[in-house]
């Protein structure tokens, strides 16, 4: 792929996106769909813009997602295809926007990286269910407002910072699992100690309060407008934290092993049976400490994508009840935003490994 063009590399990235999924595109609503659009009542109504932003009239406030579902209502009505084809679009544009920031970031393999992450298995759930356009929109603006801090901080640029402030915003009212971005990015330009880095953090404080915000607002959806009462609530904050930890490395399996894949794990549904033990949680505690304290000598890269993988799935581990717990504490589709941290690190991991042993073999 290096002697390609940048414009074939895109090109060739999202070709790779349609033609994995571009096949099962006329398929029907499923699961989630039914509830999001084929019956709902609210995208179909002259004022639904108004009851999405400034209403609890719908079951998450995710003003913007709701919009843009409306907008296709407008379109296409209940037909599947338009939301299918939607879905599939903006996670092949989203696949070139990973790819531009690993770019960015100066990540060896970006390209590969982003073709794992076109065709990985625990995206079939994201790209299968037109509800879940909740994940693609929201990492599409996520995806933007990394780009446009990135600029920022290397020019100075306030209109990247504007820029960037706004795509956050986006990407909270699409999904809040995005809350995260602004501690990652914290942590990343903390990692870089260069001249200027205190006041790159300082001007993150805006994107901090408006995750905070968003995610207090999501929590009093899910208890008052959704009414979460999976086996979670029943969790006192140590056992949930139990449980997160061991919710952690089943997703580390599936993203790294992933085969039986389903949209519901049975045994994650009763949650208790994972907060027998501290030992997964102190695990994930030492994986992290391990990261922050030798990132040098297991490689920038490594040390951060596993950061990141850790910080997006924080949300959804099970610290905070959400309904869908009712059903499974597990969901691939739950790994979108998470899963490019994770491909950086073992793609990373195997180019440092392949160069070590390509040093061996020189010396030898």
């Amino acid at each position: 792929m290096n002697c390609w063009s940048d414009r074939t590399k895109a090109l060739v990235l999202f070709g790779l996106t349609l033609l994995v999924y571009g096949f099962g595109i006329n398929r029907d609503f499923i699961f989630d769909d039914l509830v999001y659009i084929s019956q709902n009542p609210l995208l179909g109504r002259p004022d639904a813009l108004r009851l999405f932003w400034f209403t609890a009239d719908a079951f998450n406030y995710y003003p913007l997602f709701w919009s843009l579902l409306h907008l296709q209502w407008l379109a296409w009505s209940d037909h599947p295809l338009g939301y299918h084809a939607v879905t599939l679009l903006v996670h092949g544009v989203n696949v070139i926007l990973l790819w531009r920031i690993l770019r960015a970031c100066r990540v060896g393999g970006a390209g590969w990286i982003a073709a794992l992450f076109a065709v990985h298995p625990v995206n079939a759930q994201t790209i299968a269910w037109a509800a879940e356009q909740k994940n693609t929109w929201s990492f599409l603006f996520m995806a933007l407002a990394f780009i446009a801090f990135i600029k920022h901080a290397e020019k100075d640029d306030w209109r990247c910072y504007g820029i960037s402030f706004v795509c956050f915003l986006a990407a909270l009212a699409c999904k809040t699992s995005t809350v995260c971005l602004p501690i990652f990015l914290a942590i990343y330009y903390g990692c870089r100690r260069e001249t200027g880095a205190r006041r790159i953090l300082l001007r993150l404080f805006p994107f901090f309060i408006a995750g905070i915000a968003a995610g207090i607002t999501t929590m009093w959806f899910e208890q008052h407008r959704v009414g979460a009462k999976s086996l979670i609530g029943t969790l006192n904050l140590w056992q949930r934290m139990e449980a997160a930890g061991a919710a952690f490395w089943f997703y580390l399996e599936k993203a790294i092993v992933p085969i039986h894949l389903t949209p519901m794990y049975r045994g994650w549904a009763d949650t208790t049976v994972a907060t027998h033990t501290v030992i997964p949680g102190l695990l994930l505690v030492l994986l992290l400490a391990a990261c922050a304290l030798s990132w040098r000598r297991i490689s920038a890269p490594v040390a951060l994508g596993i950061t990141y993988y850790a910080l997006m799935l924080l949300p959804l581990l099970g610290v905070f009840d959400t309904n869908y717990f009712i059903y499974s504490q597990i969901a691939d589709h739950w790994q979108y935003h998470a899963l490019p941290g994770l491909l950086v690190a073992l793609v990373s991991a195997a180019r440092s490994l392949r160069e070590s042993l390509y040093s061996l073999v020189i010396l030898n």
